[in-house]
């Protein structure tokens, strides 16, 4: 059986105007839920995150969830490099081991930090992938998620937007933009 596999890259929580708990946030949840309901619904089984803070996490605690409801649901985690949780806070990585011990696969890219790993993370995302969600300002041209976004458009990738603002969702078919 052949799968579709949609990489998911969006900012990590301070870039965002909401805090996790509030309103706003559990509205953009909830709009990602949706979406990875109607992806899988289309074919998409495979999901990759990047393992930050934020998005992947959020993305990552949702896909868990519904892997509840659809059994054949798989979550993959790339993560940059050994001991990139090392400054967070307790709390997040408790929810990240929980992540981790629960998804089909994880890969770490490599022993220690270097200047690009987060970028050679993203780019293996898009590598592996049919499909990015991509949950960013579009503003921004500099953030993370942006360059695997424009990453992506020089692979010409279909790539999905969900505004973090207006909560708005929009598809760039074949990235020409």
């Amino acid at each position: 059986m052949d799968h579709l596999t949609c990489a998911i890259t969006g900012h990590r929580p301070e870039k965002f105007y909401f805090k996790e708990d509030s309103s706003d946030c559990k509205e953009l949840k909830e709009e990602m839920k949706l979406t990875f309901e109607s992806l899988y619904n289309s074919g998409y089984d495979q999901f990759i995150v990047g393992g930050a803070r934020g998005v992947d996490m959020w993305a990552s605690e949702i896909l868990l969830d519904l892997r509840k409801r659809f059994g054949h649901l798989e979550l993959y985690c790339l993560l940059p490099f050994k001991s990139y949780t090392a400054k967070w806070s307790k709390d997040d990585i408790e929810r990240q081991r929980h992540i981790l011990l629960q998804a089909n696969g994880c890969k770490i890219l490599a022993e220690r930090y270097s200047r690009d790993c987060y970028k050679r993370r993203n780019y293996e995302m898009v590598d592996r992938s049919q499909l990015l969600l991509a949950i960013c300002d579009r503003n921004n041209p500099n953030s993370g998620s942006m360059q695997t976004v424009q990453y992506a458009r020089k692979k010409h990738m279909e790539t999905i937007f969900i505004d973090p603002q207006t909560f708005e969702f929009s598809m760039v078919r074949n990235a020409y933009y």
